[in-house]
């Protein structure tokens, strides 16, 4: 194998597809730091395939941020979020409060992309 860089992911499976009769393999894997998925590294050769998975990944574990946590709520859960939300201005600063999983938030509106992308508890 040649030294190369191998694709940091947090998602790697094989699929399998029919072309014709014959079985197509191919990898679906999503990139550590991406929210969508690629597919690609495909063959009839499952062989190919399953020595691609090897050399060319490297599986990550990635931690959930607060975006991440979001995005995978049920509805239920969702609108409950939504009906939490609540902004004002203290002091002449405008704020945004919300409560998560029984805890009350509150922060000002340029600190809400920080608290996203942070690690949810």
């Amino acid at each position: 194998m040649s030294n190369i860089e191998k694709n940091k992911v947090t998602s790697l499976e094989t699929i399998v597809r029919m072309i014709g009769d014959k079985p197509y393999y191919e990898i679906k894997y999503k990139n550590l730091g991406e929210d969508y998925y690629h597919v690609g590294y495909s063959s009839f050769n499952i062989k190919n395939v399953l020595q691609w998975k090897e050399e060319c990944f490297e599986f990550v574990e990635s931690k959930e941020t607060n975006a991440d946590k979001i995005r995978n709520m049920s509805d239920y859960d969702l609108g409950d979020l939504l009906q939490s939300v609540s902004s004002g201005a203290g002091n002449g600063n405008p704020f945004i409060s919300l409560c998560v999983d029984d805890n009350e938030i509150t922060m000002n509106f340029s600190d809400i992309y920080d608290w996203l992308q942070s690690e949810a508890e």
